[in-house]
């Protein structure tokens, strides 16, 4: 993905989580760059954390935004999601 579709993605995953009422933070490179206000490189990801408590509703919520759970979570420690059809392999 580009960074302008990683954006977008990172948009419309903010406006689902937000109707959801579920806190979540974005870290990693993308988190330095939004704190930035610009796209310093490019990103091989987006990083999310959300609480434990909210990880299953987490997994509901991006499942309907176009978000496929590629790895679940245990293997190392959280779950990793890819965006369909565009992008679905670790």
């Amino acid at each position: 993905m580009d960074p302008k579709e990683q954006l977008q993605a990172i948009r419309e995953l903010d406006e689902a989580l937000n109707r959801q009422r579920t806190d979540y933070w974005i870290f990693g490179g993308w988190a330095v760059d939004l704190h930035l206000g610009r796209v310093t490189r490019d990103h091989a990801d987006i990083d999310v954390a959300v609480w434990d408590a909210d990880f299953a509703e987490f997994g509901v919520t991006a499942t309907a935004a176009g978000w496929q759970e590629i790895e679940p979570s245990g293997t190392r420690g959280y779950a990793v999601y890819g965006l369909c059809p565009q992008r679905c392999a670790p």
